[in-house]
């Protein structure tokens, strides 16, 4: 947990994250101390997405180069790596014991969100037609899916092909609108029910309220990436980068506690792609 003596704020339990390259890490939050759990170097993989199955088990998605993404578990405890099915962008619920990923279709070799039984997950269901690419101005091609954002025990939330937001209720297999247009999901602070988003227009995140529509703008994470939200802390992690001799960019890997308004650096010279917190 991350606890707070005064102005100081003490951090306790694992981080783990890649910094979109071959690699996991674990950081130990406490001893700040870190180790490479996961490594496929020499090959070139990209490894972009994480989502916690349990205290000792999750999820990654690996991307070789030549080959195609691959969703695989991995064992804490034995070490052991189980390759689950083709896919991207896993997101799991665990009360419904449901898996959220993107993959193509076998007739029509399109995108879409499916949604299987994490024990069955060579039988999935159709969620939603994944957003079409936009095109920048630099004439290059641009992604707008984004992995299911959980903002319940069975309720996610996703970037539908008219690139609005739109909320999956689990048990109902229906879909509801949310109103909300050109904007990634990136987290849910569950304790106030607002939606953090980052907005692909304007380039900035902020935050929303699903029920009052109210706004906030959230400048303070104008060069931030890999949010990830602490529910049982009512903590912000995620990687901010900063100019090194005026010349190249470095990575660190920062908290948030919003109770104290507080900011602290939990890793210098890291970048966080993706990552889970474990107690």
């Amino acid at each position: 947990m991350l606890y707070s003596y005064g102005e100081q704020m003490n951090p306790s339990g694992r981080l783990i994250y890649s910094a979109g390259d071959s690699k996991i890490v674990l950081l130990d939050l406490g001893l700040r101390k870190s180790e490479v759990i996961y490594d496929r170097s020499p090959d070139v993989a990209l490894i972009e997405r994480l989502t916690k199955v349990s205290d000792d088990k999750f999820l990654f998605q690996e991307c070789p180069i030549t080959e195609t993404c691959m969703l695989k578990e991995f064992d804490l405890i034995t070490k052991n790596i189980t390759t689950l099915r083709k896919g991207k962008m896993p997101t799991y619920v665990a009360k419904a014991n449901k898996l959220f990923f993107y993959s193509l279709t076998h007739d029509t070799n399109e995108k879409w969100l499916f949604v299987a039984s994490l024990d069955a997950s060579s039988t999935s269901v159709k969620v939603a037609k994944a957003p079409p690419r936009v095109q920048l101005p630099n004439g290059l091609l641009s992604d707008r899916e984004a992995p299911a954002l959980e903002i319940s025990p069975d309720q996610v939330l996703f970037v539908g092909e008219d690139y609005h937001l739109w909320i999956y209720q689990i048990p109902q297999s229906t879909l509801r609108p949310t109103g909300i247009a050109h904007s990634l999901p990136v987290a849910w602070r569950s304790l106030t029910q607002d939606l953090i988003c980052y907005d692909w227009d304007a380039k900035a995140y902020y935050q929303i309220n699903l029920e009052t529509k109210q706004t906030r703008p959230l400048p303070q994470y104008e060069s931030a990436f890999g949010l990830l939200y602490i529910p049982q802390l009512d903590t912000l992690v995620y990687a901010k980068t900063r100019l090194y001799l005026f010349v190249s960019e470095r990575y660190d890997i920062f908290a948030y506690e919003f109770s104290h308004d507080k900011e602290i650096k939990l890793q210098s010279n890291a970048g966080m792609a993706t990552g889970i917190w474990l107690p």
